[in-house]
């Protein structure tokens, strides 16, 4: 620990813009001292730092060095602690670590206490007095909200986990003569049905007293809220019910306000029911409770990995829901699709569980019927509709054909991932325009995928592509019982190619390019390399 004393102290004194007023030891296992940044154009800042013995590495995501002033409090990126808030690449030198954290210091000095510079990013409010056992969530609004409006707010029970309840917000009715506002989840998330109820507010502003630092009493909100909330928030009582509370004691406010021109944040408070903070318009000194709050809308939800518009918008069917089918349709599901139908008249046995996206946990069942269940648990935008019947030659019926034309007229994108050639005909004959019918199959041991985009001769370029890949038809899987051979493959083999292949489609849809029908082809002789050709 003293030769990590000493390499501190060097790092520090090569620095000319600093100097240490305070001499740095060893106090319970971390490295402690005082320094003072010089700044031209405003009074220099004094820092306690902080070094834990677990420096350069950092602590659970965190960074192990603090640098705290508590004055600082008003400027952007400074933590409830006082310590400035930076995010430097993990090294395991101290030297070559500490330098690089000390010039992100004066990074910080430069940028946001010289400069007061605002970046736009919006800081997560800091509070002294949060439960964070209660959970809401919340998504996009259908209607523009207005400030000062002010009415009921329906919050559903959404999961409860050990001491952790989560609420989803459902919609807010005004009272004040403003549109009402339904919160966009898909309909297997969304509803007023047993819904529990609260209060609602929109402000003018943040209830911070500076920054993000969020207010600690009720009397703050003196100058935020209008009388007439006031006066409805005190007559609750009239409009409220024990049954319409939290665990029947706690009445929920909504607190919203703008981050920016366009986007509303929401805060939830508890309050005591039968201890309201206002009596005649007055607000008491009364501690505030706040609960934990998420923004879950579409566009964070989706944030990290939203497929293409060109997916996400537009209305999709899955024809076949096994081993590619399955993996397609949670693929596109997690990319942030939100029309995505399936078909499958097929029951879902242990002998699928390998390698589709289905669970031994469930039992036996419909294969639809499970994997809807898996993909509206992923996402709360996703509307999912199953069918449960096979695809019969069109001379069966008189009116089969015309049937089946209206039924698949309602998607954009048709994604047949049955590998039937009964199905590759049946598409020929329908002579569907003007959507795109993508056809998956995969060779045995998943060593080809084949992506045929064709709206019309699909069973011929089929049939062709895999005469071309020559594939090995002796070695197949034969299960127990009379059934078909099927292919040999892993999941992660079938994921693989499924995601590849899907990939492709996205980037081509992002390009504005066409999409045309292409190969996936594996190399396995050294490496795992996968070609493809278009």
């Amino acid at each position: 620990m003293e030769e990590k004393l000493n390499s501190i102290i060097n790092v520090f004194q090569q620095f000319n813009d600093l100097k240490i007023i305070k001499n740095f030891e060893i106090i319970d296992s971390y490295v402690v001292g005082e320094i003072e940044v010089s700044c031209v154009l405003k009074p220099n800042i004094i820092f306690e730092v902080t070094i834990s013995n677990n420096y350069p590495v950092k602590e659970g995501g965190t960074e192990s060095i603090r640098f705290v002033n508590e004055d600082l409090k008003k400027y952007s990126h400074i933590n409830f602690d006082g310590s400035v808030c930076f995010h430097n690449p993990t090294h395991p030198n101290l030297e070559y670590k500490l330098e690089f954290d000390i010039k992100a210091l004066f990074e910080w000095v430069d940028k946001y206490y010289i400069k007061e510079l605002n970046d736009g990013h919006f800081e997560y409010l800091f509070y002294k007095n949060q439960d964070e056992n209660q959970i809401f969530l919340f998504s996009n609004p259908d209607n523009s909200l207005t400030k000062n409006d002010f009415g009921f707010m329906f919050f559903s029970k959404h999961n409860k986990f050990n001491d952790k309840n989560t609420f989803l917000i459902q919609g807010l009715k005004s009272q004040a003569g403003s549109p009402n506002i339904i919160f966009g989840w898909s309909k297997y998330y969304s509803g007023f049905q047993g819904a529990n109820k609260g209060l609602y507010y929109i402000a003018e502003k943040s209830p911070v007293y500076y920054r993000n630092f969020a207010y600690e009493k009720w009397s703050d909100f003196g100058t935020v809220f209008s009388n007439d909330f006031l006066k409805f928030l005190n007559d609750s009582k009239r409009h409220l019910e024990r049954k319409h509370l939290l665990d029947n004691k706690y009445l929920i406010l909504l607190y919203g306000y703008p981050i920016d021109k366009d986007k509303v944040h929401f805060e939830t408070l508890k309050i005591d029911f039968y201890n309201l903070p206002i009596f005649k318009n007055e607000i008491s000194e009364d501690p505030i409770i706040w609960c934990k709050t998420v923004d879950s809308s579409y566009e964070l939800f989706f944030g990290r990995g939203k497929l293409d518009k060109g997916l996400t918008e537009k209305k999709i069917l899955i024809l076949g829901v096994g081993a590619v089918g399955s993996n397609l349709s949670e693929s596109l599901v997690r990319g942030g699709c939100k029309y995505v139908d399936i078909l499958d008249y097929d029951v879902k046995e242990v002998g699928n569980i390998c390698r589709g996206k289905y669970n031994f946990m469930h039992g036996e069942r419909q294969k639809v019927d499970e994997l809807k269940f898996s993909l509206i648990a992923i996402s709360p935008f996703v509307n999912v509709e199953t069918y449960n019947f096979p695809l019969l030659p069109l001379q069966t019926l008189p009116d089969l054909k015309k049937y089946y034309i209206d039924y698949f007229n309602k998607y954009d994108f048709i994604f047949n991932c049955t590998a039937s050639n009964d199905v590759n005909i049946i598409l020929d004959q329908l002579e569907i325009r003007n959507r795109i019918i993508i056809s998956m199959s995969i060779s045995n041991h998943a060593n080809d995928l084949v992506c045929i985009i064709e709206n019309d001769n699909i069973y011929n370029r089929n049939s062709e592509i895999f005469k071309e890949i020559n594939q090995d038809l002796i070695e197949m899987f034969n299960p127990q019982g009379c059934w078909n051979p099927t292919f040999k493959a892993s999941f992660h083999n079938i994921n693989t190619l499924v995601n590849l292949a899907l990939s492709n489609i996205d980037l081509k849809l992002n390009k504005g390019k066409v999409l045309k029908t292409f190969v996936l082809q594996v190399e396995k002789e050294s490496n795992y390399k996968i070609n493809l050709k278009d």
